[in-house]
């Protein structure tokens, strides 16, 4: 159920428009389907003789400098906008962790907090803790609600709090880039551009693209909890520098990336028994100068369709990988959600449509070095995920590794331990026998279809229904959701079996129709709502009295 929202604006707050992604976090977080699956977490190990006075002066100073920092979500009337505070405390919480176990009870306090959900209409979306290991010895942790910030921004705070830090030793104002444009209006931005059809061909070659696409489902090996954790389990991957270095000889200009891209996708047309998967890939969304330093969700999904069919050689293959890589990030700057409209797919609530797959691969970032300071990360394997199966990876000194992650409720350990070492083993014979072909390869034994897919929704619990729904009921509240459908879908009829998204439907637009069916007083169990419903299903479920 949406909770409700505070009656009126604070004064010392102005409202601004949300951007695409946000909408649909604050959807899937009323759904009860976020919690803390979209907390980034980005932990510091600090040695030194840290100034914690100055450490907190330095965060007011970042959390004063970006709006987004000092923005939540609520409702305007039937659309998702974001509430700028101008003034925002963001407190700097210590704790003391001095003598109480080293590695494992910093690991453990890190998760524990980083572990809490936000209340996205309320806030702060941003908390600072401080973990003190010894005197000179102190681990930082910053987590961000994923709708304000991605791990870009996690990396401009760090060095804004450096420098900031640095500056106040001074007594001066710390030297940062100018911000031209604060996230607001990115979002305002990305509204205008969908509304001018800035993306309609782009959409058009996304649609060609992921025409019949079905997403790539691994076989469950657990039987279907009563609702899902989204927690993961994690296995480490490492691809040693000279296996990476012949793998990029196989094909002209191919990335590290597009390496691990290939070898995910063998692997995961073994799991699952296909001959084509689909892999959601991470844009960065800030491809115009004036975004470079802003804080912000600007992070894009791609779906990403790799053909496997054929059986051909892994060089072969990278040859794909490359293609659609390069024909995917050309149409990057189109949100995920416009992707998903066009394409058009079955939608489950709780997970994400098109791509159950993601695959990250990033570069390592230089710390900033504040005097008498040194800064290194704090590795943690990710503890919950939105999606079935994740490869996340550093590219550093030549060599990849990571981690491979998957759901906890569907995947047992030792599968995912044994999918990690089979995808570090493929890669190393692959670099020694480039002519090798899938089927070949070591990889995982085709799996056996399931007989409950993954694709199973995350069951939540609806509103309480009426004490004893009766075909008048359902008829009535049909007949105004066939109202409501033809006009926030902008179509002249609406027949029962019609589907929401198919017929239209996006986000923006679920959001008006939770708001003016609450206006004209049915409140709509908001699992379905998020999932692929006909009007007739939603009728139903809004009454109690399942399908007929």
């Amino acid at each position: 159920m949406i909770a409700d929202p505070p009656t009126a604006v604070p004064a010392e707050s102005y409202v601004l428009p949300a951007s695409y992604g946000q909408v649909r976090l604050w959807l899937l977080d009323q759904a009860q389907l976020g919690g803390p699956v979209y907390n980034t977490v980005n932990p510091l190990r600090i040695r030194g003789a840290l100034d914690t006075a100055r450490l907190r002066r330095a965060l007011h100073t970042v959390v004063e400098r970006h709006e987004v920092l000092r923005s939540v979500l609520r409702l305007q009337g039937a659309d998702v906008v974001a509430v700028v505070h101008t003034r925002l405390d963001v407190p700097l919480d210590e704790r003391d962790l001095a003598g109480r176990g080293g590695v494992d009870a910093i690991e453990e306090e890190i998760r524990r907090v980083a572990a809490r959900p936000f209340d996205l209409a309320i806030g702060p979306l941003v908390r600072c803790h401080l973990l003190r290991v010894a005197a000179d010895d102190h681990v930082l942790v910053v987590v961000i609600h994923h709708a304000i910030g991605d791990p870009r921004s996690s990396e401009i705070l760090v060095g804004e709090l450096a420098a900031g830090y640095a500056a106040d030793a001074d007594g001066a104002d710390p030297r940062l880039p100018e911000l031209p444009i604060q996230y607001p209006d990115f979002a305002a931005w990305q509204r205008q551009a969908a509304d001018a059809g800035a993306f309609d061909d782009a959409l058009d070659r996304w649609r060609q693209r992921l025409a019949g696409v079905r997403p790539t489902e691994l076989p469950a090996e657990l039987p279907p909890p009563d609702r899902r954790t989204a927690r993961a389990v994690t296995a480490p991957v490492v691809v040693p520098a000279d296996v990476l270095r012949r793998l990029r000889g196989l094909a002209g200009g191919v990335t590290p990336f597009m390496v691990a891209m290939a070898a995910y996708a063998a692997l995961l047309g073994r799991w699952s028994g296909r001959d084509e998967v689909v892999v959601a890939l991470p844009a960065d969304g800030r491809d115009q100068p004036e975004l470079r330093h802003v804080v912000g969700y600007f992070i894009n999904t791609l779906p990403v369709r790799v053909d496997l069919s054929g059986d051909p050689t892994f060089g072969e293959l990278l040859g794909r990988v490359r293609a659609a890589c390069l024909a995917a990030y050309a149409d990057a700057a189109v949100p995920f959600e416009r992707i998903v409209e066009a394409a058009a797919p079955g939608r489950d609530v709780g997970r994400m449509p098109l791509a159950q797959a993601w695959l990250v691969v990033r570069e390592p970032v230089a710390l900033p070095r504040p005097a008498g300071l040194e800064l290194t990360p704090v590795r943690i394997p990710p503890a919950y995920l939105p999606f079935d199966v994740a490869l996340s990876l550093t590219h550093d000194e030549g060599a990849l590794s990571g981690d491979l992650a998957a759901a906890a409720d569907l995947i047992t350990p030792a599968t995912v331990r044994q999918a990690a070492r089979r995808l570090a083993e493929m890669l190393a014979a692959v670099a020694g026998a480039p002519e090798t072909r899938l089927s070949q390869l070591p990889l995982l034994q085709p799996a056996v279809p399931p007989a409950q897919p993954i694709g199973d929704p995350w069951p939540v619990p609806p509103g309480e229904p009426a004490d004893e729904p009766g075909g008048d009921d359902s008829a009535a509240v049909e007949q105004l959701l066939r109202r409501l459908w033809t006009e926030i879908l902008e179509v002249d009829n609406v027949a029962a079996d019609d589907e929401f998204y198919a017929s239209g439907g996006n986000s923006l637009r679920a959001v008006r129709l939770v708001m003016q069916a609450r206006e004209a007083g049915l409140e709509l169990p908001m699992d379905v709502v998020l999932g692929e419903h006909t009007l007739r299903q939603l009728a139903d479920a809004a009454t109690g009295t399942g399908g007929r």
